[in-house]
């Protein structure tokens, strides 16, 4: 259901795009035709693409974070592809969705400037006249370097702000104005492609209702550059965020292993076993304050994994926990699993804490305990030791009530750091 969101999404947002952007170059074609104030049209052109990417990014970026652009999808999916696997969140099959929900859209608004222009050139790409004086022979080529750099522009630009949390509220305005300035310095080369849906749908609609040819000959180079523009943008951001993520890996490194040596209990002091030999003499026993250097070997080597005793869970457990992720999850906090447990953290607030105990999962949340102190609810309040500082209420979930207790809590946690949930 929520891929079909998506999709729904990226038609719609593309619908919008192409149907406004297009639209005004058509227009423009229409009202000015004669007239020399060429860079006049442009800049109405540019200004119009980067206000309907603006309006059509606070409506759908929510839901599919408004790539409406095969390009944006390339470069999203090559940067997660470059990342560990644990943080990939945009998958082959997702891209192939997006890719065919934009140019469903893409077509869906070339109908719709068929029935309010009738034959027309539908804003279809191709290289102006301008690049070919210049270039002479070359054009083609030039035309293709244009298109790389206008989409490796935008697509780097999209990969910043997306991967920050704190630009979400202003993402819209920044990419629209990016969109807006490529396209005002693009479009005296190539009229401004860099989105091979909006490129080909005008394209085929172009040639079929207005027996341009010329755009049909030009437009594998709006259709393969921006490609090639998004895997420069995608590498290239890697290569300049992979030192600072590398220091946050090393950063959480050391707190797990802080975690760690805080979650180690002193071996306790073996009981005292009284031997008794054939003659029925109690031998005495020497008590061993600490253990010998072997066992505290095997003691090491018999700690086990939260994943591993995740793994060896009961199905039910595994469900409960699932749960308890999935809802933690949807107010965009960030699941991060150790060795001792899975910690879910927002701008670096540490809000909960997950970790299996024998039969059950042991829930600590950033929640102060001593408010549940008269509640049926039997919470732990763990606030006295140092590494529940942080997550002092602990409630241990084992059955269907305690789940949703569970998820009770992790919903007064969040509301007390004012998150609201994302759609």
């Amino acid at each position: 259901m929520k891929l079909f969101k998506k999709i729904f999404a990226e038609i719609i947002g593309t619908f919008g795009f192409v149907t406004f952007g297009c639209g005004m170059v058509v227009l423009l074609g229409l009202l000015n035709s004669g007239n020399q104030n060429v860079m006049g049209n442009y800049l109405i052109m540019a200004l119009t693409f980067g206000f309907s990417f603006v309006a059509m990014a606070y409506s759908v970026g929510r839901v599919s974070n408004c790539h409406i652009n095969p390009a944006v999808s390339f470069g999203v999916l090559i940067y997660n592809f470059l990342k560990p696997k644990d943080k990939r969140n945009f998958s082959f099959v997702e891209f192939l969705v997006y890719v065919i929900a934009q140019i469903i859209g893409a077509f869906l608004g070339c109908f719709v400037l068929w029935l309010l222009f009738g034959r027309c050139n539908f804003g279809a790409n191709q290289t102006t006249q301008f690049l070919k004086d210049i270039t002479k022979d070359y054009y083609a080529i030039s035309a293709f370097a244009v298109e790389v750099l206008l989409s490796a522009t935008f697509v780097f630009t999209f990969l910043g702000v997306t991967s920050q949390e704190k630009s979400e509220r202003r993402f819209g305005v920044v990419l629209g104005l990016t969109l807006a300035l490529v396209y005002l310095f693009g479009a005296p080369f190539t009229g401004g492609g860099i989105n091979p849906a909006r490129s080909l749908a005008p394209a085929i609609f172009a040639y079929a209702f207005n027996n341009n040819g010329v755009v049909i000959d030009e437009l594998w180079i709006f259709m393969t550059a921006p490609l090639v523009g998004a895997l420069i943008a995608a590498f290239l951001y890697w290569v300049i965020t992979y030192t600072k993520e590398e220091k946050k890996e090393e950063a959480a490194a050391e707190e797990e292993k802080l975690e760690q040596s805080e979650e180690k209990e002193n071996p306790e002091t073996k009981p005292e076993v009284k031997k008794v030999n054939e003659n029925k003499e109690v031998l005495p026993v020497v008590e061993e304050s600490e253990p010998p250097q072997e066992d505290a070997k095997k003691l090491e080597i018999e700690r086990v994994s939260f994943e591993t005793k995740l793994e060896n869970s009961s199905k039910d457990l595994k469900d409960k926990y699932e749960t308890i992720k999935k809802e933690l999850t949807s107010y965009g906090i960030k699941s991060r699993v150790s060795f001792e447990g899975d910690t879910y953290r927002l701008h670096k607030v540490k809000y909960a804490f997950v970790t299996i105990r024998g039969k059950s999962i042991k829930l600590c949340l950033k929640l102060d305990p001593k408010k549940y102190k008269d509640s049926t609810i039997p919470l732990k309040d763990e606030s006295g030791k140092k590494k529940y500082e942080s997550t002092p209420a602990v409630l241990k979930v084992r059955s269907d009530l305690s789940l949703k207790r569970a998820l009770s809590l992790i919903d007064e946690c969040i509301k007390d750091a004012n998150i609201n949930k994302k759609q």
